[in-house]
């Protein structure tokens, strides 16, 4: 038998043996354990795209675009031929 199957085991065994406010709680916090195993696996797709784009940004620098104002943001909108209008970083 293995260790899951045993912890199972173990848990179908004392379920039975609890008061209702308990076995609310048993519910509510195993709930908020496999939300949080959730939020961890959300957690690292998100970080691989973070780690993806900072490793594009060093592989392509010019291709990086930074825009201060709503005006600069327009000019990269409204640029022709789909290539970026190019601007002097300005902070």
């Amino acid at each position: 038998m293995t260790q899951v199957q045993t912890t199972l085991r173990q848990i179908e065994e004392i379920l039975p043996q609890l008061q209702s406010s308990q076995l609310e709680m048993v519910l509510a916090f195993t709930e908020s354990v496999r939300n949080r195993a959730a939020s961890q696996s959300e957690d690292k797709v998100l970080w691989s795209f973070v780690e993806r784009e900072q490793a594009y940004r060093v592989a392509h620098p010019e291709d990086v675009f930074i825009c201060d104002t709503d005006e600069a943001v327009h000019l990269l909108r409204e640029s022709r031929d789909g290539q970026p209008v190019r601007q002097t970083e300005t902070r």
